[in-house]
């Protein structure tokens, strides 16, 4: 299998993948150094009172608590960011 990128439904999408590759590549080395200690903190908050990091532990938590879950239940997160939601949920088994 080639490590191009989907194509079968797309005609032009391996230029179109090639320069999204390239770009997802770049994105740290385009960063700005006061930009870089970002990927590494979880929830990203460089606010006054870490307002965004409160705001998303409670997002987290409502939506958990709405999901009712019980012991032995099981919970399947689609990764699209850093990993904090999926560390904390696997801390709380």
């Amino acid at each position: 299998m080639s490590d191009i990128g989907p194509t079968r439904f797309r005609p032009g999408a391996e230029a179109q993948f090639a320069a999204f590759k390239s770009a997802a590549s770049d994105y740290v080395t385009n960063l700005a150094p006061e930009e870089r200690p970002g990927l590494l903190e979880k929830p990203l908050d460089w606010g006054a009172g870490h307002v965004g990091y409160f705001m998303a532990m409670y997002q987290l938590f409502h939506g958990l608590q709405a999901l009712k879950l019980t012991p032995g239940d099981k919970l399947l997160e689609v990764g699209g960011g850093a990993g904090w939601a999926t560390e904390i949920m696997a801390s709380l088994a």
